[in-house]
C-alpha cells in the first residue's frame, strides 16, 4: 500500500497535522493535496526541488508530488544560493518552488515563491500524467565537493511504509513529533510514519522548541519522539522539564550512535518509556534495523555504543572481516536506486554476491548473537547531528585557495577542527559560508607551524589529531 492509500483510509475527521496557529484533518488535508497537484501536474519537469519549512505547506506539496508520482528533492530554505545552484544543476531542473518566509531570486531559474494557501496557482491540469520511478532525492555530502542525491523509488519507499504503518499502529500512537529537518531523510519517519498509521503529525516550527524539546513534548502531549539521539543532550539541559510529561511513551532515534549516558538519563526519568534504536544510511530508505529497549534490558545491550538490533523484515546484513567485525554490507528491499548522475560513484558502492546487491555502508560493526554494534568508519565521514559529512569536501573546497596543508577531523566532543598550514592566513569564513551548510561549518579552524610526519614519511594524521583535539 503507497502513502496515499494509507492517507485515503484514515478517518477523516482525525487530525492530520497539528501546529501552535492550526488543526488539519485527514479529509481537509487530502483536499488541500488535490488542489496543489494539478499545478504540480503542469510543471513540465519529473523532479521537483522544494525549499523547505516545516509548515503546512511543504507537507502540502511532498504529498502532491507524491499523487502526481514526481520526485520531490527537499532543501532547507536556508541553503546557501550557491549550493542551491549546485543542486539545480544536477537535478537538470528548470524551476524551484520556494516555500520559505522570504522570498527568493535565482538567475535565469523560475522560482514559484508560495507563502500561503492562496498563492498555490489553480490551474486544470493540462499535461499527461508522468509516471515516475524515484519517489525522492536527499541530497547529502560527496568527498569530491560536489553533493551527492540518493535517489530512492516508490518500490522502496513503500517496503518502508509496510514496517513504519506495523510498527506505529501496533503502539497506538496518537501524536509523532517532527523535529528533522525536511532535507534530512529521518523526516520520512516522521511524516509518513504519522500519515500511514492515521497519527498527528506536530511539526516543531519555533526555534525555541528545537531548543528546549521538552517544553514542545510537555505543550503537544506527544506520546512518540523521533530525533537523532544527540537531542538528548539538550533534554538533559531542561530535565527538570521530565517530571511534568506524562504523554511520552516511545522514542525512536535513528542517525547517530545511541550512547549509554542517554538512556541512563532517560530511564532515571521515566522508566517506562520504550526506546527504538534504528540504523540505516540515507542510501537505505532511513532506517533498516531495529531493537527495543527498556530499562531492564539496555545495560545488557551496549558495547561502544548501544545496539542498532538486527535487520527488520526484508533486509540482510553481513560482515566484510573476520570474527564477526567488518564492514557492514545491507541488501533488501529499500536499496537506493543509484546517485544522481554519478554512475560510477554507485559501482563502487554496490557488490553483487550469489547475484544479491548489496550496498557497501563503509560502517565498521561486530555482530554479538543477534545484535550488531557499530564500532566506527573506515573513510573520513561523520555524522554531526544525523547530518553526513565527508570532511574530504571541507578540505577540497580550502584546497581551491592553493594552501600548503590543510586537514579536517572531528574531535571527542564532536567538534570539526580543521587544521591549516600556509606561509599567510586566508579568511576562510567567508568561503565555507557562503558554499557548504551550517552544519558543515568547523568549529575551529587553527593555522599550524608544521606537519608531522612518521617513519615511512607520511603524513602522521593521528598524532596531529592528539595535538590538536583540545
Amino acid at each position: 500500500m503507497s502513502i496515499l492509500k494509507f492517507l485515503k483510509s484514515q478517518n477523516k475527521n482525525l487530525i492530520a497535522i497539528e501546529t501552535e496557529d492550526e488543526k488539519i484533518s485527514y479529509k481537509y488535508l487530502w483536499n488541500l493535496v488535490s488542489k496543489t497537484s494539478h499545478f504540480i501536474s503542469n510543471l513540465n519537469e519529473t523532479k521537483i526541488i522544494l525549499l523547505c519549512e516545516e509548515k503546512l505547506l511543504s507537507y502540502i506539496f511532498i504529498l502532491a508530488c507524491i499523487k502526481e508520482k514526481k520526485t520531490y528533492v527537499p532543501l532547507s530554505a536556508n541553503l546557501s544560493k550557491k549550493r542551491v545552484l549546485e543542486i539545480i544543476k544536477i537535478t537538470n531542473s528548470k524551476s524551484v518552488i520556494n516555500l520559505s518566509k522570504t522570498n527568493k531570486k535565482i538567475n535565469k531559474i523560475k522560482v514559484y515563491n508560495i507563502k500561503n494557501l492562496n498563492e498555490i496557482p489553480q490551474k486544470k491540469r493540462k499535461i499527461k500524467k508522468i509516471r515516475n520511478l524515484i519517489a525522492y532525492i536527499i541530497f547529502t555530502s560527496g568527498s569530491t565537493g560536489i553533493p551527492k542525491g540518493v535517489c530512492i523509488s516508490y518500490k522502496s519507499l513503500n517496503k518502508y511504509l509496510f514496517w513504519l504503518n506495523f510498527k506505529f499502529k501496533n503502539k497506538k500512537i496518537k501524536k509523532i513529533s517532527q523535529y528533522s529537518d525536511l532535507s534530512f531523510d529521518l523526516s520520512v519517519m516522521e511524516i509518513f510514519g504519522a500519515f500511514a498509521s492515521g497519527s498527528t503529525l506536530c511539526p516543531i516550527q519555533d526555534k525555541y522548541y528545537k531548543t528546549y524539546p521538552l517544553e514542545f513534548i510537555k505543550k503537544y502531549n506527544i506520546d512518540c519522539w523521533i530525533s537523532v539521539p544527540s537531542i538528548v543532550d539538550l533534554m538533559m539541559l531542561d530535565s527538570k522539564n521530565f517530571k511534568y510529561i506524562s504523554s511520552l511513551k516511545n522514542i525512536f532515534f535513528c542517525g547517530e550512535p545511541l550512547l549509554k549516558k542517554h538512556l541512563d538519563f532517560l530511564y532515571l526519568k521515566n522508566d517506562k518509556i520504550n526506546v527504538f534504536n534504528t540504523y540505516g544510511p540515507t542510501e537505505f530508505t532511513v532506517s533498516c534495523s531495529e531493537i527495543k529497549l527498556n530499562k531492564s534490558n539496555y545495560k545488557k545491550k551496549i558495547l561502544n555504543s548501544v545496539s542498532v538490533g538486527k535487520p527488520i523484515k526484508g533486509t540482510k546484513f553481513l560482515i566484510k572481516g573476520n570474527f564477526n567485525k567488518g564492514e557492514l554490507l545491507i541488501s533488501g528491499d529499500q536499496l537506493f536506486s543509484n546517485y544522481l548522475n554519478m554512475r560510477q560513484e554507485y559501482n563502487n558502492k554496490i557488490i553483487k554476491i550469489k547475484n544479491k546487491k548489496y550496498y557497501r555502508s563503509g560502517d565498521i560493526f561486530m555482530k554479538k548473537g543477534d545484535n550488531y554494534f557499530f564500532i566506527n568508519r573506515n573513510d573520513r565521514q561523520i555524522k554531526r547531528k544525523g547530518y553526513r559529512i565527508e570532511l574530504e569536501e571541507i578540505d577540497n573546497l580550502i584546497r581551491l585557495k592553493k594552501v600548503e596543508f590543510v586537514y579536517s577531523f572531528q574531535n571527542k566532543k564532536g567538534e570539526i577542527i580543521t587544521l591549516i598550514k600556509n606561509k599567510k592566513k586566508i579568511d576562510l569564513n567567508k568561503i565555507i559560508k557562503n558554499k557548504l551548510p551550517n552544519y558543515f561549518l568547523p568549529d575551529s579552524i587553527r593555522y599550524i607551524d608544521k606537519v608531522d610526519y612518521n617513519q615511512n614519511n607520511k603524513v602522521d594524521y593521528k598524532k596531529l589529531e592528539r595535538s590538536n583535539s583540545f
